[in-house]
């Protein structure tokens, strides 16, 4: 009997470090379930990042992918939905957002100053009105091929930061290029990015780069030097510009931004810069 118990408790023990939960039922909503991401390096006395995952046709697995190896590495917790929709009322994104709110909360140890949401496509709308609803609920919204609602543009002193990607061959790329004139006057913390590609998800390297981008809002510095290298290797002349542009922004307070500001205006009154805008 000792023995079958120590069975039974390394078995439970196994069980508690898998880093991955293909699909998580909710326990006060038994309708909604999502995909759960623990990094390996989780522990319950500390508070954890958490990125909600809402994608648009409810293909929990697929984003989760994306975004999986950075949030081992960076230390972030992925849930991410089996019910989300877009193209249709939000109803069921609140639901499913709630839902999986709800249940981490009760499961896991999350730092509530750093809770995010992703969305693709009419799923980032959602996630932007939950965020403007229940203010610093959410800190950012990562959001792919679309962005805020057409009713609620971005304004001075939202509590919400924004990284944003589109595929150069998105129907909604152009909506995505004046989002960007549009935060940068309201003076909101954001990056867009772009990738060659049509309407999707953004590839790895972005998911990446905007967990990268959350790190880098609580002050920490480390990934200056990638950052760098990423801005001094773009070969379009609008990607370097905005690149430095946003370093000048993000890393305000933690570097000497005096050099990347200099160039991404340098750039910005180039001839090239405005032939390619043009």
């Amino acid at each position: 009997m000792r023995r079958a118990g120590l069975v039974i408790t390394l078995i439970l023990a196994s069980v508690s470090r898998a880093d991955l939960t293909e699909r998580v039922t909710c326990k006060a909503a038994p309708d909604q379930t999502y995909a759960l991401y623990v990094p390996s390096s989780y522990d319950a006395a500390k508070k954890w990042p958490i990125v909600y995952i809402l994608d648009a046709r409810g293909h929990a697995m697929n984003p989760l992918n994306t975004f999986r190896d950075a949030a081992e590495q960076l230390g972030f917790i992925l849930a991410s939905s089996y019910d989300s929709m877009s193209d249709g009322p939000m109803e069921p994104n609140i639901k499913a957002m709630r839902a999986m709110w709800n249940d981490t909360h009760e499961r896991l140890s999350i730092d509530e100053k750093r809770s995010y949401a992703a969305g693709y496509s009419g799923t980032v709308r959602s996630a932007i009105i939950l965020a403007l609803a229940a203010p610093g609920s959410l800190n950012a919204v990562i959001g792919a091929a679309a962005g805020f609602p057409f009713d609620r543009p971005p304004a001075p002193n939202m509590p919400l930061a924004f990284f944003g990607t589109s595929g150069t061959q998105d129907f909604n790329f152009g909506e995505m290029w004046e989002l960007e004139k549009k935060l940068r006057a309201a003076k909101l913390p954001h990056r867009i990015l772009m990738f060659d590609g049509g309407h999707d998800w953004m590839p790895p390297a972005l998911a990446r780069e905007s967990l990268e981008w959350l790190v880098t809002r609580t002050g920490d510095g480390r990934f200056w030097g990638a950052d760098l290298v990423r801005a001094e290797k773009a070969t379009d002349v609008i990607e370097r510009q905005r690149r430095y542009a946003a370093m000048a922004a993000d890393y305000a307070g933690n570097h000497d931004t005096s050099l990347v500001a200099a160039r991404a205006k340098f750039i910005e009154d180039s001839k090239e810069y405005r032939d390619a805008v043009a």
